[in-house]
């Protein structure tokens, strides 16, 4: 069942992408995109509840898509028309990758351990998506900062850096105490996956300074939207499995 809502999702995403390129169907774009996080989140809950009380690991990457959607839909629905003509197919697009990656590379074969059932367990996971979430949407919005003969909405981009940034920092606080009450060390070295979070909040901690300061205009929205790059190079492998192909659709 819980393939099913994966494939429905990643094929409502697909379409609404599409049709909000196309330009034409913008209401049934965003109708489409609507419909595919209900069904995410709908993948989610099963997730969680099959796991309760202990938390379904390694949902980094399908967890993204349904929130980034919803913020983006909050962003881009009272923006300017020109915003959303090419923010909503940005942001769409966004979903059906990060949700096409998880069909073909599932890391659905972990079963989660007696430590995952503690409260900061469970507010790491969620605070983790949040984050990358509100990180990936001052992307898109760094990225429209470029077009020809349009002023940069800087305000956007900050915001959405604030809340990404803010989500990210809850979750590492919340990871520290769930890894100190359960193996008596706030962090683990020799885990990579660690590594590049911490690399991820001093990035966006530089980032956010520049746009605070309002110093060096330019480079902080380059910076802003190479954290598109940045988190799907850093911190979205460590939440994939190998390759599958075909991919289990059902």
């Amino acid at each position: 069942m819980d393939k099913i809502f994966l494939s429905a999702s990643t094929g409502l995403y697909t379409l609404a992408f599409g049709l909000a390129w196309a330009n034409k169907t913008r209401k049934l774009a965003v109708g489409l995109a609507l419909l595919a996080t209900m069904v995410a989140l709908g993948y989610l809950f099963l997730r969680y509840y099959r796991a309760w009380p202990m938390t379904p690991m390694y949902l980094g990457t399908v967890s993204i898509p349904p929130f980034l959607a919803l913020f983006g839909l909050l962003s881009f629905l009272g923006s300017q028309p020109d915003d959303q003509k090419l923010g909503l197919p940005l942001t769409f697009g966004l979903c059906w990758a990060l949700s096409l990656l998880n069909i073909f590379f599932p890391k659905d074969f972990y079963l989660p351990f007696l430590k995952t059932a503690s409260l900061f367990s469970q507010a790491h996971l969620a605070f983790n998506f949040l984050g990358k979430a509100g990180f990936l949407l001052a992307g898109v919005w760094a990225c429209l900062a470029f077009r020809p003969r349009f002023r940069p909405d800087v305000g956007r981009i900050r915001w959405w850096l604030a809340i990404g940034y803010v989500f990210w920092t809850l979750s590492m606080l919340t990871g520290e105490v769930w890894s100190y009450l359960g193996w008596g060390l706030p962090v683990v070295w020799d885990e990579a996956v660690i590594v590049c979070f911490m690399a991820t909040w001093f990035f966006y901690a530089a980032v956010l300074h520049l746009f605070v300061t309002n110093r060096h205009p330019l480079v902080s929205r380059l910076l802003a939207a190479g954290g598109l790059g940045w988190i799907f190079l850093v911190n979205v492998p460590p939440d994939l499995g190998p390759g599958r192909w075909p991919p289990t659709l059902w």
